[in-house]
């Protein structure tokens, strides 16, 4: 399978002329533009991505262009980020700072970071409350640095120029990562050893019980928060699909890319994209899992 081609512009590789001219028609970027930027001595990797994000203006053809206006309008930013502080990070749109950082422009990602500090805050108290974990300081200072991580793996991902599909995206990506973290702490905090000599506060009494006994007490928190159940027959039903399309389903269902990153890592047109999902969701309409799965869930 072909290299997607965000993947392609990252790398060293010289390209020819043909080659940048597949990529402009695939993308819909402005051919010329592109050139004038090379001209001005931008890499292919950062004139592409520059018109990718921060295009002004199109062709008669619709194609996207940036104007020299648009060119300075951003180096003016570029220089305004590298004076900002944790005060005035947030007059800054995480749109721009992103789209910078993608472009090799500035490495904007502590900013993006600073900015987004209120936001990782949230999501700490938001999803510690919902699996009853207590958030202390040696804890917290833990889960932002996880917050973090998982905050540039998706901007290193995604390749969206749409502000609203950025964020919603990047909401639902980095919450998924983070609940998986959580669930792990949660399953670690009730694993004891057989060896502990730990005991409830009854001890030495006849209530005392051997805090391991817990762990194996029918009442569990945290299993009523896991769906395995579901997790194990979508594979099931998965399992009738080829190597190829349940890759597919995966990244447009459990990773959340969008119809324009399915393409660019498929080599495919977008079109090609919604053609196939209905083709793979046709073909498990009646797979016999599928059946299972909706009966049980009418019985509930």
């Amino acid at each position: 399978m072909q290299e997607p081609i965000f993947e392609q512009l990252k790398s060293k590789k010289t390209f020819n002329m043909d080659e940048i001219k597949k990529i402009c028609g695939f993308l819909k970027i402005d051919y010329d533009n592109v050139q004038d930027l090379i001209d001005m001595n931008f890499s292919y990797h950062q004139a592409i991505n520059m018109i990718w994000y921060f295009s002004d203006k199109r062709n008669n053809d619709g194609y996207r262009l940036i104007t020299d206006k648009k060119i300075k309008e951003l180096f003016t930013l570029i220089e305004q980020i590298k004076k900002s502080n944790e005060k005035n990070i947030k007059n800054f749109e995480l749109y721009d700072l992103i789209g910078i950082y993608k472009s090799s422009l500035y490495d904007s990602r502590n900013e993006i970071l600073l900015r987004q500090k209120r936001y990782i805050n949230k999501i700490i108290y938001s999803l510690c409350s919902n699996y009853n974990i207590k958030i202390n300081r040696n804890n917290f200072e833990d889960f932002e640095s996880e917050l973090k991580m998982y905050l540039i793996i998706f901007i290193n991902r995604i390749n969206l120029n749409a502000c609203g599909q950025i964020i919603k995206y990047m909401d639902l990506t980095v919450k998924g990562y983070f609940r998986t973290y959580l669930k792990k702490i949660k399953k670690e905090d009730r694993a004891l050893s057989l060896d502990d000599a730990k005991y409830s506060k009854d001890k030495n009494t006849k209530k005392s019980k051997p805090l391991i006994d817990f762990v194996v007490d029918s009442k569990d928190q945290y299993a009523e928060l896991e769906v395995s159940s579901f997790s194990s027959n979508i594979m099931k039903a998965l399992s009738s699909l080829s190597e190829k399309d349940i890759s597919f389903i995966m990244l447009k269902f459990q990773e959340n890319y969008s119809n324009v990153e399915l393409a660019q890592y498929f080599n495919i047109s977008i079109e090609e994209v919604e053609l196939k999902e209905i083709s793979i969701l046709s073909s498990l309409k009646n797979n016999d899992n599928i059946k299972v799965m909706k009966k049980t869930k009418k019985e509930v």
